[in-house]
């Protein structure tokens, strides 16, 4: 009857209109009347578990009238915390007051995080008490998502509920010390089981790297006291790394790591980050490379010119992994290349890699590290990268793909190329010489150029200016048209580019005329358009 009854309560928002319900029940004094008396009464020394975990449950949903009543929540907070709760012994009762907890940490804990009144706060020892009690308890038998859920819940704790830079420090030194240890000791002590079985030690330990970064979301701008031990998990999660590199579930939990505390420690990270991707980049495989991929465009967004030092040795080993692994996608399934023409998930997949190195070369360009490409690592390999580029422009299948690389040559030649005037783009990363400058300037005329032209009129109907993607790709080939037409000697443009075309491409004179004149980006479009248009026609 009791269980029948909480349950009654649980679900009777439901059935409230107008929704949302939930809102409307918590303006009825009766039905706010009645949750007081389940608070106040009893109910949490029921002996069937069903009943408490119901009640744990209603109790989480009409959250609200625990915000207006903090001595019903400290009441609430005392019971799931304790014996009735995360120290309960019975192992569904504890797995399910783990995530019960959180969710009630992050409902009555919101809207209020950077708030020294937060109603929260006068119970935050009480909760990490409790769960620290439980994370220490060697014979708790929690699955992994309880870890999890309880880490997240303390972060939240910490960070969010008005506690003084010391106090959060003290906490989470706390909380720290005792799980960076464990997995000292697990490390050290276990050399040789590590390196027989990588696998076992590669699930208990990614797990425990993961608990780190569930923690650390409670701290968005995180004070000063605290920075270094944050900084402190950032130096373990690379030591895990470094003994088991191979395991692919370490190398994502140490990335998901990273990319969190990029966000919260800023340029703090960055001494560590050349190790830690010489590692994911030599280990990783077609199944993890997007997540290295997306931490190097992370760090370019994130710190633009400032990402140099960092991603200058790491650049040219991406784009080789990139290379490597898409021409190693069939040759892993053991199938012939003609049973791979026949296999379009496996061209997908090798697009799919193609387009990461496409993607961190834009970024780098975009966000202001074009000075990579001309350090004394890499300013070899620029013209590989340009030929690389320019393939992708001309002969990538994937519209979007060859957009980003035209977004590259666009963004390199604002950056590169002075106008009339003698200024660049208006902030630019790097000062190349002029030798490379013309030799740049040289290959987009004469490779570029007249292959995108071949591009647009080529006879397969492979372009299909109709569609919307692919005429992005025409709008940022006439940005370059633009810039060239902006930022060149009016001799070189006139008598050099548009002459060269005429020839490579077999413009009519009429066209080569409208490309004589055509000054903007709008004028290069509406030129190329009626070109492929006049073209398509008269096949």
């Amino acid at each position: 009857d009791t269980e029948a009854a909480i349950n009654l309560v649980y679900h009777y928002c439901e059935g409230i209109r107008p929704p949302p319900g939930m809102k409307v029940v918590m303006k009825n004094d009766t039905f706010r009347s009645l949750l007081i008396g389940l608070h106040t009464s009893d109910i949490v020394q029921h002996p069937h578990r069903e009943v408490l975990l119901l009640y744990y449950e209603t109790s989480v949903r009409y959250y609200p009238l625990l915000k207006e009543r903090p001595d019903l929540l400290q009441m609430l907070f005392q019971s799931m915390t304790g014996a009735r709760g995360l120290q309960h012994e019975n192992l569904k009762v504890r797995s399910r007051c783990c995530y019960l907890l959180l969710r009630l940490v992050k409902s009555v804990g919101s809207n209020a995080a950077n708030c020294s009144n937060n109603v929260l706060r006068p119970y935050v020892e009480t909760a990490v008490s409790g769960i620290q009690h439980l994370l220490e308890n060697g014979d708790s038998q929690m699955r992994s998502e309880d870890t999890l859920n309880l880490f997240e819940t303390i972060g939240l704790l910490l960070g969010k509920t008005g506690l003084s830079p010391l106090e959060q420090q003290q906490y989470l030194t706390q909380v720290m010390t005792p799980h960076v240890r464990s997995i000292e000791v697990v490390l050290n002590e276990n050399k040789q089981a590590i390196a027989e079985d990588p696998g076992m030690f590669g699930e208990r330990l990614s797990g425990s790297v993961a608990a780190i970064t569930f923690l650390s979301k409670g701290f968005k701008n995180p004070p000063p006291e605290v920075q270094p031990v944050l900084l402190e998990t950032m130096r373990i999660a690379l030591a895990v790394l470094e003994a088991m590199p191979g395991e692919e579930q370490v190398r994502n939990k140490t990335l998901v790591l990273v990319q969190r505390l990029i966000q919260c420690l800023e340029d703090e990270v960055l001494p560590t980050i050349p190790r830690l991707l010489f590692l994911l980049i030599s280990h990783c495989t077609t199944e993890d490379i997007l997540d290295v991929s997306q931490l190097i465009n992370q760090l370019c967004i994130k710190f633009k010119a400032g990402a140099v030092g960092v991603l200058d040795a790491c650049l040219l080993p991406f784009l080789q992994k990139c290379h490597y692994l898409s021409r190693t996608v069939v040759a892993t399934t053991g199938s012939t290349h003609e049973e791979e023409m026949d296999a379009p998930h496996l061209r997908t997949e090798q697009l799919s890699i193609q387009k990461l190195s496409y993607s961190v070369l834009q970024h780098v360009v975009v966000h202001g590290a074009t000075a990579l490409l001309l350090s004394p690592t890499n300013v070899s390999s620029l013209e590989a990268i340009l030929q690389t580029m320019s393939d992708g422009s001309i002969r990538a299948e994937d519209p979007l793909m060859k957009k980003s690389c035209l977004v590259f040559f666009n963004e390199l030649l604002g950056q590169w190329v002075v106008d009339a005037n003698g200024n660049k783009s208006e902030s630019p990363t790097s000062n190349p010489p002029d030798y490379v400058v013309k030799g740049f300037v040289r290959f987009v005329c004469d490779v570029l150029i007249p292959g995108m032209l071949q591009v647009f009129l080529g006879g397969d109907s492979a372009f299909h200016i109709e569609d919307a993607n692919h005429y992005r790709c025409l709008a940022e080939f006439s940005g370059i048209l633009e810039t060239l037409k902006s930022r060149l000697p009016e001799v070189y443009y006139q008598e050099v580019l548009v002459s060269k075309l005429s020839v490579q491409a077999g413009l009519s004179q009429s066209t080569i005329d409208r490309f004589r004149s055509a000054g903007t980006r709008k004028d290069f479009e509406a030129s190329l358009k009626t070109l492929i248009q006049s073209g398509r026609r008269n096949e």
